[in-house]
């Protein structure tokens, strides 16, 4: 096998570890009479944020190998990118945690959203300028 295939297969394993993850702990941490209405928009917002994570290692990784200039610039923007999504995915997820513990009501969970869209622009924004 090339090496780029092995990078491909050992990225590919680390990216569904992390869905697993993502997916098993929220369920086991709390109960499902407990959950709100918006417990699994949580997760799959989540679940969205660790792909862009994954495919910028991914695209970080593959390309760094290549030594094409044209390649290298796009290197570039897998790093910036990869250096801004995996702290938000990473925060988005302690964030889902930690709300969904402390919910009491659906205003927590209307709060929570409200973070993770200003998050969000903030992640957006600092993307575009790095």
């Amino acid at each position: 096998m090339s090496k780029t295939r092995n990078i491909s297969i050992a990225l590919t394993i680390g990216f569904f570890i992390s869905l697993m993850t993502i997916i098993i702990i929220p369920n086991i941490a709390i109960a499902a009479n407990v959950r709100s209405s918006y417990f699994w928009s949580r997760i799959l917002w989540t679940i969205f944020l660790c792909t862009i994570s994954w495919i910028s290692i991914y695209g970080y990784i593959i390309t760094s190998s290549d030594k094409n200039k044209h390649i290298s610039k796009l290197n570039a923007s897998f790093s910036s990118i990869s250096f801004i999504s995996i702290p938000y995915a990473i925060l988005s997820f302690i964030l889902m945690i930690a709300f969904t513990f402390y919910s009491k009501g659906e205003e927590v969970s209307k709060l929570h959203i409200i973070l993770q869209v200003i998050l969000l622009a903030i992640t957006s924004i600092l993307t575009v300028f790095i």
